[in-house]
C-alpha cells in the first residue's frame, strides 16, 4: 500500500483479495432480519445495497468507507451516507433504502415480479407493492414539473391524461394547475425546512455566489447561490434566495438582503467567500460584510 494514497473501493476489494482469499471481494448478502440486526452471514453473492450505494474509501483506515446513497443523489436530496467496513452488515444501509425509497431485498432482480410489484430497480417491479394513489402521483408530478422546468398547466393536457389511462393507469384523473402550483409550493416549503436543519448541524464552510439585474418585465430581482462540500467530499450547490428586490441596489441595501438569506439558513457564521461582479455596489456590500463576525482570514479571500 502505497503511503498517502487515496484507493477507490474497487482498488481496496482487489488488494485484500489477494492477500486473504478471493472472498474479500464479496460482500454479504442477507435476508431483512439480517441486515436489521447487523450481522453478517457469507453466502458468496454480493449484496443488492451496492446498486444504490457508491463507497467512498476514509482516507487511513483500510477497509473502511463512507457509503453514500445514490438515489437520494439522482432525485438531487441532500444524501443519506453511512460508515461500513469489509466484513460488517447493511442494517442502516437497507433501512434507509426500504423507508426512503421503497427498496428491499425481496424485489431487487426478481425474474418473477410483475409491473404493478413496485419501483427504483433497473428492472420493472424491483421495489415494495405498488398501490395507485392520486395525491401520490400528484407529488411526483409537481417534482417532475419542477426539474423538467414544465409549467405549470402541464398537468392540464387532454394528450397526456389519454395516454396515461390507456397505456400506465386507468384510475389516472389530469391534474388542476392550481393544484400542481399548490403541491409545488409546499415541496419547495418542506425542502427549505430540510436544508435549513442540515445547515444548521453544518460544520464546514460554504461560498456564495450573487447577483441583482431587472427582468424585460421591469422586475428587479435578487439571486443568492450557495455552493459546500459535504462530509462525502461531494459538491453540492442550491438556490437559497430568488426574491424581488424593490428597493434601490445600493451596497448597503444587498447587504442586508444577504445577511438575512445568510441569518435564516444558519450561514452567518459559516461563509468562507462571495463570488460578485465588479459593480460598485457589490463592492461597497463587501464592505458592509467584513464588518461580521467569523471572517476567516481577516477577509483577504472573501471578494472573489
Amino acid at each position: 500500500m502505497e503511503e498517502g494514497r487515496d484507493y477507490t473501493p474497487e482498488e481496496f476489494e482487489a488488494m485484500f483479495a489477494s492477500q486473504e482469499g478471493s472472498n474479500r471481494n464479496k460482500e454479504v448478502e442477507q435476508g431483512e432480519e439480517e441486515e436489521e440486526a447487523g450481522g453478517s452471514k457469507p453466502s458468496g453473492k454480493v449484496s443488492y445495497v451496492w446498486k444504490y450505494y457508491e463507497k467512498v474509501p476514509v482516507p487511513n483506515k483500510p477497509r473502511h468507507f463512507r457509503c453514500v446513497c445514490t438515489v437520494c443523489r439522482d432525485i438531487k436530496k441532500i444524501m443519506k451516507s453511512y460508515a461500513w467496513s469489509i466484513g460488517t452488515g447493511f442494517g442502516s444501509m437497507s433501512r434507509h433504502l426500504r423507508n426512503d425509497h421503497g427498496i428491499t431485498a425481496s424485489g431487487v432482480g426478481s425474474q418473477t415480479q410483475t409491473q404493478l410489484s413496485g419501483f427504483m430497480s433497473e428492472q420493472a417491479g424491483g421495489g415494495k407493492p405498488f398501490f395507485y394513489s392520486q395525491k401520490n402521483m400528484i407529488d411526483h408530478m409537481a417534482t417532475f414539473v419542477n426539474l423538467e422546468e414544465l409549467p405549470f398547466t402541464y398537468g392540464e393536457s387532454v394528450n397526456l391524461e389519454n395516454f396515461n389511462r390507456l397505456a400506465l393507469q386507468p384510475s389516472y384523473s389530469h391534474v388542476n394547475r392550481h393544484t400542481l402550483k399548490d403541491r409545488t409550493m409546499a415541496q419547495y416549503k418542506e425542502q427549505k425546512k430540510e436544508l435549513i436543519a442540515y445547515f444548521a448541524n453544518f460544520d464546514g464552510r460554504v461560498a456564495l455566489t450573487s447577483d441583482t439585474w431587472t427582468s424585460k418585465q421591469n422586475n428587479p430581482f435578487m439571486c443568492v447561490t450557495v455552493h459546500w462540500i459535504d462530509n462525502d467530499f461531494f459538491l453540492q450547490k442550491r438556490i437559497i434566495a430568488f426574491d424581488i428586490m424593490e428597493e434601490k441596489h445600493t451596497g448597503y441595501n444587498i447587504y442586508l438582503r444577504l445577511k438575512k438569506t445568510l441569518d435564516k439558513f444558519n450561514l452567518t457564521k459559516k461563509l468562507f467567500s462571495i463570488s460578485f461582479d465588479n459593480a460598485s455596489a457589490n463592492t461597497k456590500c463587501i464592505d458592509y460584510v467584513l464588518q461580521m463576525d467569523d471572517i476567516l482570514l481577516n477577509g483577504d479571500l472573501v471578494h472573489v
